[in-house]
């Protein structure tokens, strides 16, 4: 007498269980991933003469800090990448392995910068170098005309319930719509007070400690 399996058992066996969804985690990237504020002041410092210093940056508004406008910022900060020097930046301590902890715990991070769209070639390069064969979304809260999208629409667009940022203006318009936001301390991001759903932190392990 041959057995045969009961017809429920052969749809048990064809199931297959799902993994669970990563969640999504915003990351900024300069001054959370790379240093970049260190060496655009050098570079500002001797290509005008200026002598700045990282710890004169009160707020992350490089253009009041450096007395000129909006428009030629911007234009000295694409010098600043017709130079290359974009592809030189260092990364900031811990922040590979602070990457690669947020994986390993479940989140996927997902990248959103204020940087202009019109340097993606050079972060993107700059990425391979630094954070190679992690799989990292990159969006830009600025388009090629330079127009900016707040960063709390970006993360409701991307599903982001925590973002892990250092310019106060956008850790407080994130909270503002419900996003936890880890502020990583800094100069310019100073505050007698922060709402609830900010926590100030001062580095990736602090980072990876709290989120846990």
């Amino acid at each position: 007498m041959v057995w045969k399996k009961p017809a429920r058992y052969h749809s048990l066996t064809k199931i297959k269980m799902k993994a669970p969804a990563k969640k999504v985690i915003a990351v900024d990237i300069d001054e959370v991933l790379a240093d970049f504020l260190s060496y655009f002041v050098y570079f500002h410092n001797l290509m005008y003469k200026t002598s700045a210093k990282r710890e004169d940056f009160k707020n992350y508004y490089l253009h009041e800090i450096l007395g000129t406008d909006r428009d030629e910022m911007h234009i000295r900060y694409l010098e600043f990448k017709t130079f290359s020097l974009l592809e030189r930046l260092k990364p900031i301590k811990g922040a590979h392995r602070g990457i690669k902890k947020l994986i390993e715990l479940g989140y996927a991070p997902h990248l959103l910068t204020a940087r202009p769209k019109v340097i993606e070639k050079e972060t993107r390069k700059w990425l391979d170098i630094h954070f190679k064969g992690i799989d990292l979304p990159l969006h830009f809260a600025r388009d090629e005309r330079d127009k900016f999208k707040k960063k709390s629409i970006v993360c409701k667009e991307i599903g982001a319930k925590i973002i892990i940022e250092d310019h106060l203006d956008n850790a407080l318009d994130c909270s503002e719509s419900g996003i936890k936001v880890f502020l990583i301390d800094a100069p310019w991001n100073q505050s007698e007070s922060l709402p609830e759903n900010v926590v100030r932190v001062k580095s990736w392990r602090e980072i990876v400690e709290k989120i846990k």
